[in-house]
């Protein structure tokens, strides 16, 4: 009798961490889609600022270091009228840790100059976002 309720004592405490395991690692996963999707919707958000040519709304996704030393007039000044962004959109985010996570970016980019046509042509971003302060920004390499 007491070897049976020692067997059922260890199967139920097994069992219980079997579940309180599975919680966490559901916890983890669920941390890290809200992590990827709070940088998708940033990244997006960011997008549509450029495509709109609103440089000064998208300079606000920069990260703090770079806003300290880039106005955001010059920000913007870099910006040409060479082509124009007719669509960007995010495809994916993958987070490699807990401050650092790349976006996949699609573009249609018409380009406005002899040659190209009027048809937008496809590129590919990849962006690089770092969680500063407790913000996701947009990290921007030059």
């Amino acid at each position: 009798m007491k070897k049976a309720f020692a067997q059922a004592l260890v199967s139920t405490a097994f069992l219980g961490m079997a579940a309180a395991l599975t919680g966490c690692a559901s916890g983890v996963a669920s941390m890290a889609a809200d992590k990827e999707q709070i940088v998708e919707q940033r990244a997006q958000e960011r997008l549509n600022h450029l495509k709109g040519k609103n440089y000064n709304e998208a300079y606000a996704y920069l990260t703090p270091s770079y806003r300290s030393v880039v106005s955001a007039e010059s920000y913007g000044n870099q910006f040409g009228n060479g082509a124009t962004w007719v669509d960007a959109m995010v495809k994916s985010v993958k987070c490699e840790s807990e401050e650092r996570c790349t976006v996949n970016v699609e573009l249609k980019v018409l380009v406005v100059a002899r040659g190209f046509g009027s048809k937008p042509l496809p590129a590919n971003l990849v962006e690089t976002w770092l969680k500063e302060d407790g913000q996701w920004w947009f990290y921007q390499k030059d």
